[in-house]
């Protein structure tokens, strides 16, 4: 039905849509996709700490965060008895105390992280604080465009001669 991979997204919308069975071939579905699923998750990590998606996209691209120090981050969020993402907040803001508990004591009990990767863990989250702040101006952005073209304020504005 169709020669390039980027139509295939099209055409599965409306097929399932439709609810018209269809099958591959020689591909993979689009939202089967390595790149798709990461995209979709960062999108999802922006939205609210998904714990999966934050899981999912903590070393793509690559970040020398390996499955050792997500699981010093797991580690951490349970000795804190905090969200993923805030151990990940935790450790890139160095945050003191590190708990709500006996700081001396949790942080006896929190893994270290060597400094290399405290650094791509404060980039990474610098990054997707970052982007949540953009997300935030355009939502703000866009609000106010439906905002005032409900109540007819843009056509208002645009034609009262004012400068």
């Amino acid at each position: 039905l169709y020669r390039t991979n980027a139509q295939s997204m099209a055409f599965e919308r409306r097929l399932v849509r439709e609810g018209v069975p269809y099958v591959l071939a020689a591909q993979r579905s689009f939202y089967a996709r390595k790149e798709i699923r990461d995209a979709l998750a960062y999108l999802q990590l922006l939205r609210n700490n998904d714990t999966i998606a934050l899981e999912r996209v903590l070393n793509v691209p690559p970040r020398k965060i390996g499955a050792t120090s997500v699981e010093a981050l797991y580690a951490a969020s349970e000795a804190c008895g905090v969200s993923l993402w805030r151990a990940v907040e935790l450790y890139a803001t160095s945050a003191a105390p590190l708990c709500d508990a006996d700081a001396a004591l949790i942080e006896d009990r929190l893994p270290k992280l060597r400094a290399n990767v405290v650094n791509a863990v404060r980039g990474f989250y610098e990054l997707i604080t970052r982007f949540r702040a953009l997300v935030d101006q355009a939502s703000a952005a866009h609000e106010e465009e439906e905002a005032l073209s409900a109540r007819g304020g843009a056509t208002a504005l645009e034609g009262d001669g004012r400068e």
